[in-house]
């Protein structure tokens, strides 16, 4: 998802593709959706022209950050990990589900089975109770879910419930603790207990008691500030927010509506003097347009075939064809073959979604061949075989040469 910088008035757009962030004073931490990890440090500074995330050795299926410092993260095999002052992660037994991390280094965690660990002593000991979530803002601020929503507040060395019926909940630095029942009802608690806010979230996200941001169920951002949450420009799927109260976040790329493929340059062996160029675009509406040129710089005419192939993600081919002459030096027609067909066709607008998601594709291109020679290859290059598997959609025909 792409990555964004926040503050009251703007989102700043960090170049970037992570699936999860975690902030620290200073430094944002994250994990691309290909599990490596990746650190943007010095964001408490004016950010450069280009800023940068750099790449951690590691892979990890979630993190999490202390404000003085601390980093962990857990691994795609459930194994637990610590970033070391050598500047790099190290193991640490155990196998944990989800991990939170206090601004003073106080760390928790949830395992497969709901049961709940703290870090202490050098090791993870089990604390009676079984949660499925848990948030930290310090020693002296753990909370947590239960699988049948109730909450809970670990004081006086075990977990108590406090009443209140909970979807997420989030700590912050400073104790301060907000939450979001299933309803998208908020709730901040003060005076030794839950008690409602004016607004609908989905998400919410506490770095201190004046850092209170979440997302509502269309993905517009909220600040909460002057007594209210009020809407900041722009959308995200995902905020965190540090204890210093620095704001990142995720958002999804805006929809693809176009695809383009493109073969700039056209060769052909065996000494044929043609030589062209070809392009095809298409768009979520079904629209399309194909295009290219073809130039016979030798002295015979040469019937010249093309054909492009698209796949999408479901093994559907979408062919394109075309068929032209060019001619040489001994014949009075153009040397040039220049085709530009425009149209519309529903079944690229029913499947764009598997289109995108695929836009697997192949060009051949032939002179004096035969283009049904020239489809089947194409159509196997992008693994359809019709006598197996495959639905082709034959978007732009053309009859054979007389």
């Amino acid at each position: 998802m792409n990555i964004f910088k926040l503050d009251t008035t703007q989102m700043l757009s960090i170049p970037g593709n992570l699936s999860q962030i975690a902030v620290m004073p200073n430094a944002v931490w994250g994990i691309a959706p290909d599990s490596s990890v990746w650190v943007f440090v010095g964001t408490n500074n004016p950010l450069p022209p280009t800023p940068q995330f750099q790449n951690v050795p590691g892979t990890l299926a979630s993190i999490a950050v202390g404000g003085d410092g601390s980093v962990w993260g857990i691994a795609p095999d459930s194994s637990v990990w610590r970033f070391t002052a050598g500047g790099q992660f190290q193991n640490v037994p155990g196998k944990l589900a989800s991990i939170a991390v206090g601004a003073d280094g106080s760390v928790w965690g949830l395992s497969s089975d709901s049961r709940i660990w703290q870090f202490t002593g050098g090791k993870f000991q089990n604390v009676p109770g079984t949660l499925a979530s848990i948030a930290v803002g310090n020693a002296n601020a753990v909370w947590g879910i239960a699988p049948d929503s109730s909450v809970w507040q670990f004081t006086g060395g075990k977990f108590q419930n406090v009443p209140g019926k909970l979807a997420s909940i989030a700590v912050g630095a400073d104790g301060s603790v907000w939450g979001v029942a299933a309803d998208s009802s908020v709730w901040q608690f003060t005076g030794g207990k839950f008690q409602n806010v004016p607004g609908t979230l989905a998400s919410i996200a506490v770095g201190n008691a004046n850092a209170v941001w979440g997302i509502a169920p269309d993905s517009s951002v909220w600040q909460f500030t002057g007594g209210k949450f009020q809407n900041v420009p722009g959308t995200l799927a995902s905020i965190a927010v540090g204890g210093d109260g620095s704001v990142w976040g995720l958002a999804q790329p805006p929809p693809t509506t176009q695809l383009d493929f493109d073969w700039p340059s056209i060769t052909f062996g065996n000494g044929v003097p043609v030589g062209g160029n070809a392009h095809l675009t298409i768009h979520s509406d079904g629209t399309y347009t194909f295009s290219g040129h073809f130039h016979d710089s030798g002295a015979t005419q040469y019937n010249m075939q093309l054909v492009w192939v698209v796949k999408d993600s479901t093994n559907t081919a979408y062919t394109f064809e075309h068929q032209g002459q060019v001619f040489g030096t001994f014949e009075s027609g153009s040397r040039d073959d220049d085709w530009n067909n425009s149209g519309q066709n529903d079944e690229i607008k029913q499947n764009w979604a598997n289109i995108v998601a695929g836009q697997t594709w192949k060009a051949n291109a032939d002179a004096n061949g035969d283009l049904t020679n020239l489809l089947t290859t194409a159509l196997a290059a992008v693994g359809v075989v019709l006598s197996v598997v495959g639905i082709v959609v034959s978007v732009v025909v053309v009859p054979p040469h007389p």
